[in-house]
């Protein structure tokens, strides 16, 4: 397979590496995290992750095309931070802390991604794909701030 090479899958790709991004984080987080709410709150969180990294990515594939992870560079840095933050403070708050921070960046690169392709792609489902992504971090903001 080619790489990404249709408005369609650099659309797709882009909140590809956005979800991935973020199950990635849950995953890097949860061995550092005692058993409690919090820690199933984030568990449940990852599934709905993994839910949209396996919707686009299979949409991505059956354009013909391959989907990107971030270059490693980005994914260790993310990792570094999230083990640095959490060897500090792995309070529920400020790991709830920590995830609100990324899955607003993740809303905001979405909303930006959104605005980039308006009317570029003729394919309407990724765009409601796209905002069931953004509804869904939302969702998950609001659910850890009961964390703070």
């Amino acid at each position: 397979m080619e790489s990404v090479k249709t408005i369609e899958g650099e659309f797709l790709g882009k909140l590809y590496k956005n979800v991935k991004m973020g199950a990635d984080s849950i995953i890097k987080l949860l061995p550092k995290m005692k058993e409690g709410e919090l820690k199933r709150t984030l568990t449940d969180q990852l599934d709905g992750y993994q839910r949209f990294v396996s919707e686009t990515e299979e949409k991505i594939e059956r354009l013909g095309e391959v989907p990107k992870d971030e270059n490693a560079f980005t994914k260790f840095r993310a990792g570094v931070g999230i083990t640095m933050n959490t060897l500090m403070d792995s309070t529920d708050s400020h790991i709830a802390q920590i995830m609100i921070e990324g899955m607003t960046m993740g809303v905001t690169d979405t909303l930006k991604v959104m605005r980039e392709y308006k009317g570029q792609s003729s394919d309407d489902g990724i765009m409601k794909i796209a905002s069931e992504i953004v509804n869904y971090q939302e969702k998950c903001i609001e659910t850890l701030k009961n964390y703070l």
